[in-house]
This record gives C-alpha cells, structure tokens and sequence, in this order.
C-alpha cells in the first residue's frame, strides 16, 4: 500500500498526526494487508517508537523499540474486551484488553489519547454481527414453515429437502 493512500486514508478521520513520517507510514503499511483500510492511528512511547493501527479488521500494535527491535501484535475487534486509559499531566497510557492478551503504549499525547479511546470504545460496541438465535425451537420452527410452504406448493420437493438440510446443519 503506497504512502500517499495511508495518509489520504487517515486525513479523513483523523486530526491529531504530528510526528507520523514517511517512514513510520512505510511500517504500518508493511504490517497491514494489502485489501485493510487504515481507520485510526495513535503513535506513542513503549521502549521506543509505537503505533496503534485500526484498520477496517483489527488493531495492530507495531513497536519500534530502540534495544527490542521491531515487534507487532494485533487483535480482532469481536475479542476486544475494554480500552483503559490512564491519563497523566501531559500524556496518557493506553491498554487494550482482549480474551486472551493485552496491547498497551504509553506517552501517548491526552488529546490524541482520548480521541483514539473514544473512537476506539464506538468501534466495539458497535455489533460486528448479527447475533443468531441457535434455540432448538427456532430450528423446529422454521421446518414447520418450511413443511407448510412446500404443503401450498410454494416449495418443490427439491427446495424443501435442500432448505431442510442446509437448517440441520448449522
């Protein structure tokens, strides 16, 4: 992905981006794959440079760190279980918390902190998908219209059985 698109991609979502260069975005693209789109970005300090990149899938940490050399974690939206911000006088730490791991940075400006925590805390509560309804007597229910359907021979026999099975096997 060029430099160019990540930073247009970003432009439109996004005010506070002091200190992001040509290099950093050169990273975050290396990291991102190549159908994601760059939603949000925070850049703090965590044992060297850090970024937090929300893409239109996941959130992916990336560390430039001065002795540790490059390390990158990501983390899918649906197991997202909270964002905590700490604030400080000037910045800000910013953990986020999953089913199975934590992401943290830290020196994170307050301004771009609480836009990012903000921006971040809509993103998961906003339903990924819908929820199922896997109860036993949705599935008799939805075979009893299937069976009346096919009754008033608004279903072939072929449609029914297809229908019948594709039910049966979720």
């Amino acid at each position: 992905m060029s430099i160019s698109k990540l930073r247009s991609q970003l432009t439109s979502n996004q005010k506070n981006l002091q200190g992001v260069t040509d290099k950093s975005y050169t990273r975050i693209a290396s990291e991102m794959r190549t159908d994601e789109t760059l939603l949000k970005l925070c850049i703090g300090y965590d044992q060297g440079n850090t970024y937090i990149a929300c893409t239109d899938r996941r959130i992916i940490k990336i560390s430039l760190g001065v002795f540790m050399g490059r390390n990158t974690e990501d983390i899918m939206y649906e197991n997202v279980v909270s964002v905590e911000q700490k604030k400080g006088f000037a910045t800000s730490e910013i953990t986020i918390h999953s089913k199975s791991n934590s992401i943290k940075t830290d020196t994170v400006n307050n301004d771009m902190a609480r836009e990012f925590v903000e921006w971040l805390r809509n993103k998961i509560s906003t339903p990924i998908m819908p929820v199922i309804n896997n109860d036993s007597n949705d599935i008799i229910s939805k075979l009893e219209r299937l069976a009346t359907l096919k009754e008033k021979g608004i279903l072939s026999d072929e449609e029914f059985l297809s229908e019948k099975r594709r039910l049966l096997d979720n």
